[in-house]
C-alpha cells in the first residue's frame, strides 16, 4: 500500500494503542525521526487495508508503580477512601496447555478498570460521580486527574485504562481532531496553551507503561 496519500501525523494524530517493536515484517512503512523527548512514531500497515500512525513501545519501559483512585461523590461508604491498584503477578492455574498455566502479570491499569466497573454499579444513570486519581511510575513521573464515573464504570464510554490513554494522547498533541473542536489549528492551540501538560504526556507516551 502506498504512503504518498496518507495524511501526515500532524494532521490526523496517532492510534490510541502503541505498537510493539517487533511487528510483522514489512508492516512499518515509514519511520519519523526520533524526537528529542524520546517519542518514536511510525506508519503502520494494519494488513486490513488501512494505515495508522503509531507510537512505538519504548525499548526500556518505565514500570507503573501505582494508581490511586479516590471517589469524591456517590455512596458515602465508598467516598474518601483511596483505592490503590498495582501490577500483580498471578500464580497461574498449573493446567498443562492452559492459557494461564504459568504465572502471569496483570497490569494496574487493567485492575483500575475492573475497580471502576465495580464502582460503576452505584454510579448515577444520568451524570457522573467525580473520582480523583493519581498515577505514579517508578521513575517518579506522576499524573493526577479526575475520572468522571458513569453507570457501568466508564468515563465518556471508556474504561479507566483507555480513558487514561485517551487523555495522555490528547494533551500530547497527537490525538485526532475531536468532533467538538472546530479545526486542527484550534486543537493545537489548546494543547500548546498547557506546555507543562504537553511535556508530561509526551514523556509518558515515550517512556512509561500504559
Amino acid at each position: 500500500m502506498g504512503t504518498e496519500k496518507h495524511p501526515p501525523v500532524e494532521d490526523v494524530g496517532v492510534y490510541l494503542h502503541r505498537l510493539t517493536r517487533s511487528p510483522a515484517e514489512g508492516a512499518i512503512l515509514e519511520r519519523l525521526p526520533k524526537a528529542e523527548d524520546g517519542l518514536e512514531i511510525v506508519l503502520f500497515d494494519t494488513g486490513t487495508g488501512s494505515l495508522q500512525w503509531r507510537v512505538l513501545i519504548p525499548e526500556v519501559l518505565v514500570k507503573l508503580k501505582s494508581i490511586t483512585i479516590t471517589r469524591a461523590e456517590g455512596p458515602s461508604k465508598l467516598c474518601g477512601i483511596p483505592e490503590v491498584f498495582v501490577n500483580t503477578l498471578e500464580p497461574g492455574d498449573g493446567v498443562p496447555g492452559s492459557h494461564w498455566e504459568k504465572p502471569y502479570w496483570i497490569s494496574g491499569f487493567i485492575k483500575a478498570s475492573s475497580g471502576m466497573r465495580a464502582w460503576g454499579h452505584s454510579a448515577p444513570t444520568t451524570g457522573y460521580d467525580k473520582c480523583d486519581f493519581r498515577c505514579e511510575w517508578e521513575d517518579g513521573t506522576v499524573y493526577e486527574g479526575r475520572f468522571d464515573l458513569q453507570r457501568g464504570g466508564t468515563d465518556g464510554g471508556e474504561y479507566f485504562a483507555d480513558s487514561f490513554r485517551s487523555r495522555v494522547r490528547f494533551y500530547s498533541g497527537l490525538a485526532p481532531t475531536m468532533p467538538h473542536i472546530k479545526s486542527r489549528d484550534l486543537y493545537t492551540k489548546i494543547v500548546d496553551d498547557s506546555p507543562g501538560a504537553k511535556r508530561l504526556c509526551r514523556h509518558i507516551l515515550a517512556h512509561c507503561e500504559l
